[in-house]
């Protein structure tokens, strides 16, 4: 079984049975404070995690990576498989939170990489591609969703 923990709606992936949690708005601090009750409920699944967009606007990085961090080592410490689900680029939503979220992607990835835990990088998928985004310009549109789906679904047959 897959649980999915994210900060927006998106479809499970097709990989199989999945749970997926959505709180939109949320921030990586506050899914820290939701994860162990619930990893509670699934004491034997696989953990894929798509959030950090929303901390963009604090401008800041330092707290954020921190966050992460912690959040990071949290789920290490279940012994269970994680996934890290990349920042998605927003589009026409200005440079400078453009700017923070190529930052997170570009600090993600290799820290991600330095502690061999699978990421999905979905900047590159999504960079200049306004069609597979809702009119506000971050969040994915039907195709988009799709797509982020398949591309998770993509890392964890590949890495897994």
């Amino acid at each position: 079984m897959v649980l999915g923990v994210r900060d927006l709606y998106i479809p499970p992936t097709p990989s199989g049975p999945s749970k997926v949690y959505c709180f939109p708005g949320a921030k990586v601090r506050d899914i820290q404070h939701k994860l162990p009750s619930i990893l509670a409920c699934h004491a034997k699944v696989d953990n894929i995690v798509h959030v950090g967009t929303n901390d963009i606007r604090e401008r800041r990085s330092t707290a954020l990576r921190k966050d992460f961090t912690t959040l990071i080592t949290t789920l290490m410490g279940t012994g269970k498989r994680i996934v890290i689900s990349g920042p998605l680029p927003t589009y026409r939503k200005g440079a400078e939170r453009w700017s923070r979220l190529f930052w997170l992607h570009t600090w993600l990835k290799p820290h991600c990489a330095s502690l061999g835990i699978p990421y999905v990088d979905n900047f590159n998928l999504f960079w200049e591609r306004p069609s597979l985004l809702k009119h506000d310009g971050l969040h994915p549109n039907r195709h988009g969703a799709r797509l982020l789906s398949d591309n998770i679904t993509t890392t964890l047959k590949v890495k897994y």
